[in-house]
């Protein structure tokens, strides 16, 4: 039995069998297919299509134009749209580009979230052979559109017959397009529709894939509804309706490759053999293999799917090298045993490389690709990158700078998993694990690379330090301290840099959370660090100024730490910082304000605040940060409200502050600082509705000090403990 063939016939029923009416399909394939097993499979296939009204014919009507985008003639149809040639409405810009507008039967609530989660990955997928997205939006109808780089060129399979091309060149082509689907899995994308008319060849050759607008991201399950997808290519577990995976492009590059070869070739057979694996787990396990192995074949050079026979490598010798004949003797006449071993320690010096180099391109990723990505998408990729990473072997004499790829590693995943300062998944032990794994990591590195691991253990024992205090681990802070403080006296020695800077700002926060004038001088040095440094270090000397202004305004010294906000503010304003950034120091102006008494000027800063954090909400629900930091602002201006005697909108956006508490709570049951936040809430909610006239019946206002209460005891807060006691109730 040959499954990759079984697969074909398959799939070349299910296509035309697709084109007969419902009732005649069952007499199409008992007349054109004498295997039951292949009958039967096809049956299967059409139910589950049946099942799925994504697949409707779609009926559309075009409009004029959408957003900025005239549209022109009609270039293609298919299951998600049609596509359009546009022009921008400018005619300076001179911008031509191909329009998709998805169909009315495609607009689902599924299909809506999936759009929204894909576009700010597809926006990074900068690549020359990816056809690039320039623009999303609706059409005046409602329906959502892509506008893609339009490609002037030809599909593959038309490239192939008009030009025929010989066997070099279309295994150059493929590999391009390779590379490029690598890439897209780097960055967390599979593309799951790879086939000939959706790679369009440029005529200087180049390759361009179209379509990653339906994608899906690694590591996320779809299966509850079929992914649109061409039958002929798709592989066995797409037509089985599971969730698009790297693997399955895997299976589709394969096919790529198969039905572009010209001739017969046993090297090119077996790396196609190995892509179309039924089994995804027999398949290649990721595209650089694929990848390695078209390269070798290009070099002549031996291809991993064979076995590495000395005649075989010989063979790939002689043909790469004039002088291989004879170097080939010289091995039979006595000098194999000592090449071998060269050959073993330069395969060994080659491995070292490629763990190093894909450490560093995986690390480099993760910081790009992933932050757009919302944050609940972000668990799956998280849970796969701790698999990988826990599986990357690193003896004891490794490289020392893949020591410190592999720390960087771990310790962008604790941010991403919980970093309370950051986006994150609120996975506060996951974090600590992640932290420690990238401190030990670090430490083994410093023998030979001194300085550049000190720079990175003072920013990881920070960062873990901050995250232990969160959990309320007090002894591990002050432990955690006195490293820090020891690695800044050794950073100290190599001079002013930015990353002492960073070193003083990190311990000025740890040193805040018991002895908050302690980390004044701290500060000061950080910031006049920055200022010698100069260049780069704009946004973390602003950082350090609010920081700094927040402790001078829990010292009452208001004129100062004012000052530091305002020249915090004017410095984020002129590098356009981000908005979540801005909108902490608005709020700190605005209590500045507020202690001052200046009620309407603090209220419009908090306003301003609030409406940028309710914009970032609003852009990723699910994310731990922006829902913390909705809450602090609601809190605070609830508060302000009060003060200047407008209790009614202060118990509302009390009881919206609630809200978003319980919910941090459910997702962090065993975080102390978070459970305190909720408590803290309970009873100012409470504290509020006594100040509404007339006053609310008392009961909703005891069952809430009756909820903080029950908090308290569980997680005790000497401040909290005495609140509730001086309003004359005991915790349990």
């Amino acid at each position: 039995m040959k499954p990759a063939a079984d697969w074909d016939r398959v799939t070349e029923l299910l296509e035309q069998a697709l084109e007969q009416p419902a009732e005649g399909r069952q007499a199409f394939l008992d007349h054109n297919e004498p295997d039951p097993a292949i009958r039967a499979q096809v049956l299967k296939l059409i139910t589950t299509w049946d099942k799925d009204p994504h697949f409707l014919d779609l009926n559309l009507n075009v409009p004029a134009k959408a957003g900025p985008w005239v549209i022109g003639r009609e270039i293609a149809k298919g299951g998600m749209g049609r596509v359009f040639e546009a022009v921008h409405e400018d005619p300076s810009l001179s911008r031509r580009v191909a329009l998709k507008i998805i169909g009315t039967e495609r607009f689902t609530p599924n299909l809506l979230e999936s759009f929204l989660q894909e576009r700010a990955i597809l926006a990074r997928l900068e690549h020359p052979a990816i056809g690039r997205l320039y623009d999303t939006g609706t059409t005046p109808q409602g329906l959502p559109y892509f506008a893609m780089e339009f490609v002037d060129g030809i599909t593959l399979d038309k490239w192939l017959a008009k030009r025929n091309p010989g066997p070099r060149a279309r295994v150059q082509l493929i590999l391009a397009i390779a590379e490029a689907v690598g890439y897209a899995h780097q960055n967390f994308v599979a593309h799951g529709d790879l086939k000939p008319t959706n790679i369009l060849v440029t005529p200087n050759d180049e390759p361009r894939i179209l379509d990653f607008g339906i994608g899906r991201l690694l590591n996320t399950s779809d299966a509850g509804h079929l992914p649109m997808l061409t039958p002929s290519h798709a592989s066995p577990e797409q037509l089985a309706g599971r969730a698009i995976t790297a693997s399955s492009d895997i299976y589709q590059l394969g096919l790529l490759l198969r039905d572009s070869m010209q001739a017969r070739d046993r090297e090119l057979e077996a790396i196609v053999e190995r892509c179309l694996k039924p089994n995804p787990s027999d398949r290649y396990p990721n595209v650089g293999m694929i990848v390695a192995d078209l390269r070798a074949w290009l070099d002549q050079r031996p291809v991993s799917v064979l076995a590495p026979t000395l005649a075989y490598r010989a063979s790939k010798w002689i043909r790469r090298s004039p002088f291989g004949a004879a170097l080939v003797l010289a091995l039979i006449a006595g000098a194999a045993g000592t090449s071998w071993q060269a050959y073993r320690a330069e395969r060994q010096r080659l491995e070292n490389i490629r763990q190093f180099e894909e450490t560093r391109r995986f690390t480099r990723n993760l910081l790009a690709g992933i932050d757009n990505v919302p944050a609940a998408a972000q668990a799956a990729i998280v849970k796969n990158t701790v698999a990988m990473l826990e599986g990357l072997t690193i003896p004891k004499q490794q490289n020392p700078q893949l020591l410190l790829e592999a720390a960087n590693a771990w310790g962008l995943l604790g941010n991403i998993q919980g970093l309370p300062s950051s986006k994150n998944l609120g996975d506060t032990k996951g974090a600590l694990r992640s932290f420690e794994k990238a401190i030990a990591l670090a430490e083994r590195a410093r023998p030979d690379l001194p300085r550049e691991s000190i720079e990175m253990l003072a920013d990881l024992l920070g960062r873990t330090a901050i995250l232990e205090h969160h959990v309320n681990q007090l002894d591990r802070v002050a432990e955690l301290k006195n490293q820090l403080q020891s690695a800044i006296l050794a950073l100290e020695a190599f001079g002013n840099s930015i990353s002492l800077a960073n070193a003083y700002t990190g311990l000025a926060i740890v040193e805040a959370t018991t002895n908050r004038r302690a980390a004044i001088p701290l500060y000061e040095k950080a910031i006049d660090t920055y200022s010698q440094v100069g260049k780069g270090t704009t946004q973390q000397r602003a950082l350090a100024l609010k920081r700094l202004g927040a402790i001078l305004l829990v010292e009452n010294r208001l004129d100062e730490g004012a000052k530091r906000y305002q020249e915090a503010l004017a410095i984020e304003r002129s590098i356009q910082a981000s908005p979540m950034n801005i909108s902490f120091t608005l709020s700190d102006l605005a209590l500045v304000n507020r202690r001052r008494k200046s009620y309407p000027a603090a209220i419009a800063l908090y306003r301003e605040a609030l409406a940028l954090r309710e914009s970032a909400h609003s852009l990723d629900p699910s994310d731990n940060h922006a829902s913390t930091s909705l809450a602090s602002i609601l809190s605070r201006l609830a508060a302000t409200l009060a003060e200047a005697g407008q209790p009614e909108e202060a118990v509302a956006m009390q009881r919206r502050v609630l809200s978003l508490q319980q919910k941090l709570s459910q997702s962090q049951p065993d975080t102390a600082s978070v459970q305190h936040t909720l408590a803290w809430s309970y009873l100012n909610l409470a504290n509020l509705l006594g100040q509404l006239k007339p006053p609310p019946p008392p009961a909703e206002a005891k069952e809430l000090r009756r909820q903080a209460a029950s908090l308290s005891s569980r997680f005790p807060l000497a401040e909290l403990t005495a609140e509730l006691k001086k309003q004359g109730i005991s915790t349990p």
